[in-house]
């Protein structure tokens, strides 16, 4: 009866450590599966991270800016206040007053009628840009006249 018992008890405490062994296995296939979770989870922050410092850049990047060089606006002369309309000491941007000449010139048909790079002025047009017998008046010099109504903010 001894060895029977001595068996019995052989036998529990083997199956003891076979489920603790099957437990530990389950356990080890649980912490292996958390693992790989861990990895893609990781590399998933990893991504969404970089994307959003990214973005972040890029925000940063488009702040609006005050204007500057041309969009800044300047003191104009009160001769082109009256030609455009506007009260004497008004401040505009060289591209606004840029825009306005040439609406003014479109609206008025001032363009040479073959080359229509070509400006021919009116009375108001010469007057205003001080354009001399001779002078060929075109988009790309058209600046170099307008630059007498710009004040220099000093």
């Amino acid at each position: 009866m001894a060895e029977s018992d001595a068996k019995e008890e052989e036998n529990t405490l083997t199956t003891q450590f076979d489920g603790i062994v099957t437990t530990l296995s389950a356990f080890r296939t649980q912490i292996t599966a958390l693992q790989h979770q861990l990895r893609v989870l990781e590399r998933s922050v990893t991504k969404e991270v970089k994307t959003l410092r990214k973005d972040a850049l890029k925000k940063k990047a488009k702040v609006a800016r005050k204007p500057s060089g041309f969009a800044k606006p300047s003191h104009i002369t009160n001769e082109l206040c009256l030609f455009m309309k506007l009260p004497e000491n008004t401040e505009v941007a060289r591209t606004e007053v840029t825009q306005y000449v040439i609406k003014y010139i479109r609206d008025h048909n001032l363009q040479h009628t073959d080359n229509r790079k070509i400006i021919m002025p009116d009375e108001a047009l010469k007057q205003l840009l001080d354009i001399k017998e001779g002078d060929e008046v075109t988009y790309f010099n058209i600046q170099k006249y307008m630059n007498k109504h710009f004040q220099n903010n000093l």
